[in-house]
């Protein structure tokens, strides 16, 4: 009986793995076409290295181990190398001696295939191919390129492919019926027939990277870069290729018509058109791309939200980059001509957009504060666009903006010169719950233990706080960005919490003209995250409020004037009297510490009670995380808290909210 169970189990056990294994190991495929996918090569995936970066062996990315290409003398292997094609790897072949054979897909490439491959011709003294077949040592196929750069399918017939192609990406696109004609696309456009009356079939060898001579020796060696090969062994439709082709274009950024993006659709800005997108059946994740073609200038990265089968991509309407003065906002002067439009599949959440200055014509030197992200959503007009300067930075000639929001259809363009330049915020303030006397600045406790919003914590046990500045729930319900998709990397050595900053004409809550979340650092000043909270519309003076999580809030009672296009307000200084909502501490003006609870407060202020202690209470002894009841900021909640409550116990101010 024990012996039928334990053979029951097995059974079981074994049919249990069987089912798991099959539903769960699925191939993948380009363009996810897998019907008669032979042959799939990527120079990113399942490459054997000889010695150093030398490629002995290129297997197929399904890991097939009848699939490869192979070269087995040392002497003749490519090299492997890193970030080429929109970032993504290569193999290089060097035009005197490299190649390598791939005899196992000679007998599909003998009959009705179709092979895609992604490729970089260099300049050499010699016709090279890239790609051949033979029987035996004499030629069947072999594509590659002419001494000028122009592709060809034999060095007998014409170029097919007129144009210097040297140093240029380009995906190539084969179409083959046994022993009557293949049919040629570059960059998915049909180059009319590349040869009729060819004679392919009876291939017994394949090499990438040379052909044969009659003999059977070597010869005639390609020099350029492989970045992909994949092998079908029939032929595809036209809607297949647009799939595989849509596919080559998010990976690499290689320019296809409009028309044969499965992703993109707008048929009016059609060049350098590139993405980013993940399929992990197609084994795409492609989060950083910028288009390869000449005069691409911009670059995208950094989703906070890219997730499967999702996709951000975009194109420009060819126009010059010339500086114009039409169709702006108020606050901008000039803007590039050139507009692009962005296509989004699923929600990809905000990214990380860059314009190389030096690509559109622009000479330095640059000031960031003079740029702006124009988005617009309705009509292409940029005249009520949203001006974007999140995060505005120059490296060299490439200015970046974070965090951009972009919704399916956008448009979108480069402002080069504000009007009414973005007002300077200049703050200084301090909190009662981490202000030291003895120093004269605020601890940073909860960044030194990795508790800030996004920080990766230091302790294991730690509760990781989600990335994004903590005023987006109510009662403060700020929409702003900052500080999504943040890391321990983003914030300096400096920072004791995030604040919130509103500006108003007057003091109640209907005057509001701009909020933004900024860093509070050690010495009391407040960084602002957005450089463009007051993007000069409204020139003030303004009345200044700041908010911190669970300390109560203060305004300047009277409005403070922009004064070399800066507003600037020292909370405290124990000489500023025109503020309200403030404790002296030593010699700091400070918030009030204690009010966490500000759900609970009257509508036309804050106070500090005993709802404050009941939400210490609830957290008394909670080590290692970012909570409201935490007053002093040290990371834990404790009896040192309740001291500062306690202090302040009933205090209440009539600050309009």
């Amino acid at each position: 009986m024990n012996c039928v169970l334990t053979k029951f189990i097995k059974v079981c056990y074994l049919l249990f793995c069987s089912s798991f294994f099959t539903s769960t190991l699925v191939a993948q495929s380009p363009g996810n076409v897998p019907s008669d996918l032979y042959m799939w090569l990527r120079a990113d995936k399942n490459v054997m290295l000889g010695s150093g970066i030398d490629v002995q062996r290129w297997n197929d990315v399904n890991g097939n181990a009848a699939k490869y290409a192979i070269q087995s003398i040392a002497n003749n292997r490519p090299k492997i190398v890193n970030s080429q094609i929109n970032g993504n790897k290569v193999i290089r072949f060097d035009g005197i001696d490299d190649y390598m054979r791939m005899d196992v897909a000679a007998a599909v490439l003998s009959g009705d295939c179709s092979i895609f491959m992604v490729i970089t011709p260099r300049e050499d003294g010699d016709v090279g191919y890239y790609l051949s077949t033979h029987l035996n040592g004499n030629d069947r196929l072999k594509f590659g390129h002419k001494l000028t750069g122009e592709l060809t399918y034999s060095n007998t017939v014409p170029a097919v492919w007129n144009g210097d192609m040297h140093d240029k990406d380009a995906m190539v696109t084969f179409q083959i019926e046994e022993d009557f004609y293949a049919d040629g696309y570059v960059n998915a456009v049909f180059a009319t027939p590349w040869t009729h009356s060819i004679q392919n079939s009876g291939a017994n060898e394949a090499s990438l990277g040379q052909e044969y001579d009659g003999s059977g020796a070597t010869s005639n060696h390609w020099k350029g870069d492989i970045a992909e090969v994949i092998i079908y062994n029939r032929f595809l439709t036209s809607a297949e290729r647009d799939k595989v082709h849509s596919y080559l274009n998010i990976r690499y950024g290689i320019n296809i018509p409009v028309a044969n993006h499965n992703q993109f659709n707008h048929t009016n800005y059609p060049e350098n058109i590139a993405g980013i997108g993940v399929d992990a059946n197609q084994n795409l994740n492609q989060i950083n791309s910028q288009s390869e073609e000449a005069g691409a200038a911009v670059r995208m990265l950094a989703p906070s939200n890219l997730g499967e089968d999702e996709y951000l991509v975009w194109g420009n309407d060819g126009a010059t980059t010339n500086e114009i003065a039409t169709e702006n906002p108020t606050a901008v002067i000039k803007r590039i001509q050139r507009e692009w439009r962005v296509a989004e599949t699923g929600e990809t959440g905000t990214v990380s957009v860059s314009f190389d200055l030096a690509e559109l014509g622009l000479t330095g030197p640059y000031n960031a504060a003079d740029f702006g992200l124009l988005v617009d959503g309705d009509d292409g007009n940029f005249s009520n666009a949203t001006i974007h300067t999140l995060g505005a930075s120059i490296i060299g000639n490439v200015i970046t903006f974070n965090q951009v929001p972009f919704n399916d259809g956008d448009w979108f363009t480069l402002a080069t010169e504000l009007g009414s330049a973005c007002i300077d915020i200049n703050i200084t303030m301090f909190l009662e719950g981490t202000y030291n006397p003895a120093t004269n600045e605020m601890t940073t406790n909860l960044n030194n233990r990795g508790l800030l919003p996004g920080q990766t914590p230091i302790s294991s046990l730690a509760i990781p706080t989600p990335a994004g500045h903590p005023y987006s729930v109510a009662p403060w319900s700020y929409s702003g960005t900052e500080g999504a998709g943040w890391t321990s990397a983003d914030y300096s050595a400096d920072v004791v919490d995030w604040v919130l900053v509103s500006l108003r004409t007057g003091i109640g809550k209907n005057t509001e003209v701009a909020r933004g979340a900024g860093l509070l650092m050690k010495d009391g000043s407040v960084e602002m995250v957005d450089p463009c909270v007051l993007d000069g519309t409204n020139s003030g003076p303004f009345h200044i409020m700041i908010e911190h999580r669970n300390h109560a809030g203060a305004i300047t009672s009277v409005p403070v004037n922009v004064v070399g296009n800066t507003v600037s307000y020292d909370f405290g200084s124990s000489n500023n009297t025109h503020s309200a909502g403030q404790t002296l501490v030593g010699a700091k003006r400070c918030l009030f510490a204690g009010d966490c609870d500000q759900m609970n407060d009257a509508p036309s202020g804050y106070d500090i009670n005993g709802i404050d202690k009941s939400t210490w209470d609830a957290n008394n002894g909670v080590f290692d995380i970012y909570l409201l009841a935490d007053f002093n900021l040290d990371g834990n909640v404790d009896g040192s808290d309740k001291s500062l409550w306690s202090v302040n116990n009933g205090i209440s101010t009539s600050i309009p909210r």
